[in-house]
């Protein structure tokens, strides 16, 4: 594993990095874009393109974290659909999504939303990688857990034990959610994203997933927040890679290392850093790293199989 680096390097790497840094977002600008009507009436936004021309001929389902915008993928976005047919389903908390009063946002509401967002693709679940960061990765293995999908393999991207939102924020729930939101909640987390994470990229990347935010389709997902992941990871049973970093200031690289140790067929995959997954050049490399992923789910490739922790 890398040693992690200090402040002062991390900040100095971050901030070069973000003043030359621009996006083509050629995946997003592409795609053909929908809402999908779940079970119990809430309309969730959507985006894939079918364009894949790895041999392998699988297709990718992407769950994004908490609140995220494209922003934070296009990169990776822009060299996944380049070789496989790439859906994008954005969860319910997310500015686009279409809730009203009676709708809710528990895990499993969240992860049933997995399930039907596939079944209307009518995805062939033998030929299908599921994959998310964060918040989408624990609503994936919600859904793998449950039972609702079973897919060829699965990619889960900065897993944690828990949500990395701060406790003393949660109260914010109880009070009118867009006002709250809009005038307390949205300032009190750039705070605290500004304490936490030195300027450049991914602390841009966290200010836009909050102006990204609605807070009444928040509200409905905070019940999510006490959720033990851990418990849905470890009864993943299908083959599943975890990327993580120990330079991540937001997402605790040494839970993705203990997640993997206890998952019945799960590989732990260090990678350098933050960018290294979400960001050009390194979105480059991620994506032959899932390639191969791939390859072994196709059996294109005979590797050494992952001890199992059952």
């Amino acid at each position: 594993m890398n040693d992690i680096i200090d402040e002062e390097e991390e900040e100095d790497i971050y901030s070069s990095f973000s003043k030359k840094y621009t996006q083509r977002a050629l995946f997003y600008n592409e795609a053909k874009k929908e809402f999908i009507t779940m079970s119990d009436g809430a309309e969730l936004y959507s985006y894939y393109t079918k364009k894949g021309k790895h041999s392998s001929k699988f297709s990718l389902f992407f769950v994004p974290g908490w609140s995220t915008a494209p922003f934070s993928w296009n990169d990776t976005w822009d060299e996944l659909y380049k070789y496989f047919d790439l859906y994008v389903l954005e969860t319910r908390e997310k500015r686009f999504s279409k809730m009203n009063k009676k709708h809710t946002g528990t895990m499993e509401r969240h992860a049933l939303d997995v399930k039907e967002a596939i079944e209307y693709y009518n995805l062939d679940l033998e030929k299908t990688v599921i994959l998310g960061p964060c918040f989408g990765a624990a609503v994936n293995a919600h859904a793998i857990a449950e039972g609702f999908i079973k897919p060829k393999g699965s990619i889960f991207i900065s897993p944690t034990l828990r949500f990395p939102i701060p406790r003393k924020l949660i109260p914010l729930a109880y009070f009118p959610a867009d006002f709250t939101y809009n005038f307390v909640g949205k300032p009190l987390l750039k705070l605290w994203i500004g304490m936490t994470i030195p300027k450049g990229i991914q602390r841009k990347t966290y200010f836009e997933l909050f102006d990204n935010g609605k807070g009444s389709n928040w509200k409905k997902s905070f019940p999510i927040i006490n959720h033990n992941c851990y418990e849905d990871y470890i009864r993943v049973d299908v083959r599943s890679w975890l990327y993580g970093t120990m330079k991540d200031r937001m997402h605790k690289g040494g839970d993705a290392v203990k997640i993997a140790e206890n998952m019945k067929n799960g590989t732990y995959v260090e990678v350098p850093n933050y960018y290294f997954m979400h960001h050009n050049p390194g979105s480059k490399e991620f994506t032959k790293k899932i390639i191969e992923n791939v390859k072994e789910l196709a059996g294109m490739i005979e590797v050494e199989q992952p001890i199992s922790h059952s």
